[in-house]
């Protein structure tokens, strides 16, 4: 049986692939893998969604978010 995490992670890696220029959805998808502990791939979303280009307030919380994965993955 496909787990509701499956699915969701397929529909985040569709609409990344559909809208490749979408920051929101690679925002989206950082989310989801953050959450299901996937912080390597978490944080290249993130490295993604910043260079596409965010309003100021999102690129703030983004690359807080970002600085907090990378901190995690260096204490590994």
């Amino acid at each position: 049986m496909v787990s509701a995490e499956d699915i969701a992670m397929a529909d985040a890696d569709e609409a990344v692939r559909l809208s490749p220029k979408n920051a929101k959805h690679a925002l989206l998808r950082a989310d989801l893998r953050r959450r299901l502990g996937d912080l390597s791939g978490a944080v290249a979303d993130w490295e993604r969604a910043l260079a596409l280009g965010l309003d100021d307030e999102l690129a703030a919380q983004t690359r807080r978010d970002l600085e907090q994965a990378r901190a995690t993955l260096a204490g590994e």
